[in-house]
């Protein structure tokens, strides 16, 4: 097959005018026009602690989890799409105690995904397969900052032992 028979198999299909996009989930369209006005705020800057916290502190009052401290908050390493943090939940009047992880879609990142269609998966599996709970979603980031999912914190390791034959794949 030679380059001349391409446009033929392969038609030039003009982008769709920011006007149509009857062909486009309504919720990607949301995803990706809040992700504009993400990179209208300029360079990416990670998010920072005290900004993650400040936007936990949101989340837990919005809903109505009563008095908590929220402790130990530290980003994790790994991970190159998402921001993560892990941290722990004190309720003052039970002193129960709950590790929690914050993933979120960094303001400048060239993925996109939905965090509450990670959600939605995660749930969806969560009787077949090991995943972590879902404690809560802040699907538009308005109370985080940025799209974001809490999970419950889950012991074990993220990659297989070396006793293996290796990855596929």
């Amino acid at each position: 097959m030679d380059i001349e028979t391409l446009p033929r198999i392969f038609p030039r299909r003009s982008a769709p005018s920011p006007q149509d996009r009857t062909d486009i989930e309504p919720q990607l369209v949301e995803m990706l026009d809040a992700k504009l006005l993400r990179w209208r705020l300029g360079p990416y800057r990670a998010c920072s602690l005290d900004d993650a916290g400040a936007g936990l502190a949101r989340l837990f009052a919005a809903h109505d989890q009563g008095d908590v401290q929220i402790t130990g908050l530290r980003r994790l390493s790994g991970g190159s799409s998402k921001e993560q943090f892990v941290f722990e939940v004190i309720e003052v009047a039970s002193g129960n105690r709950s590790r929690l992880v914050l993933r979120m879609d960094p303001r400048g990142g060239t993925v996109e995904t939905l965090r509450s269609r990670e959600a939605e998966a995660i749930c969806a599996v969560a009787d077949k397969v090991p995943v972590p709970p879902v404690a809560f979603l802040d699907a538009d980031g308005s109370l985080i900052g940025q799209p974001a999912v809490i999970t419950r914190w889950v012991e074990g390791v993220t990659t297989p032992s070396s006793s293996g034959s290796g990855l596929s794949g």
